[in-house]
């Protein structure tokens, strides 16, 4: 006779451990009042646990997120500043490859990312009594934009020109 094994290791395999999830404060206090009304309408007769309530909810959701769904979690978690280190090594990427087209893509992409970061709310400053204060730096009118380097230059031989002369 020969021995028995033990689960052979492809049936180990598929018994993996359940995942876990750690909720925030306020999510944990929804689960809660969803127990706690779960438990009030099956007059005690049903025993759940918080595991038993998100499963539910995870299976009763439709496969994908709908599109207003995708906004918002954006909208709760966007960090400017991660797009931004995502985006270079892409456009390095296009360009290298002679991707002119994904190159071009990408610099609106990054356009927009500067975009949102000038949408945020406006910081509170301090005041020079050390009270706050909501002023901001105001924009200078895109007609007076910063002269380039050969602006400048032009310039600066306008004015000794004008200096040397009587």
């Amino acid at each position: 006779m020969e021995p028995v094994e033990s689960a052979s290791p492809s049936e180990k395999e598929k018994t993996k451990p359940p995942e876990r999830v750690t909720l925030g404060l306020e999510e944990g206090q929804r689960v809660e009042a969803w127990l706690s009304q779960v438990n009030e309408f099956s007059k005690g007769y049903l025993t759940l646990s918080k595991s038993d309530i998100v499963n539910f909810l995870v299976r009763q959701h439709k496969e994908l997120l709908t599109p207003k769904e995708l906004q918002q979690i954006r909208a709760d978690h966007y960090d400017p500043v991660r797009h931004i280190t995502w985006i270079t090594p892409q456009i390095k990427r296009a360009l290298q490859n002679g991707d002119m087209s994904r190159v071009l893509e990408l610099q609106e992409e990054l356009r927009k990312v500067e975009l949102s970061v000038g949408k945020s709310e406006p910081r509170q400053l301090k005041a020079p009594s050390g009270e706050l204060n909501s002023a901001r730096r105001k924009r200078k009118p895109k007609n007076e934009s910063v002269p380039n380097e050969t602006e400048q230059a032009v310039r600066l031989n306008e004015i000794s020109d004008a200096q040397k002369s009587p």
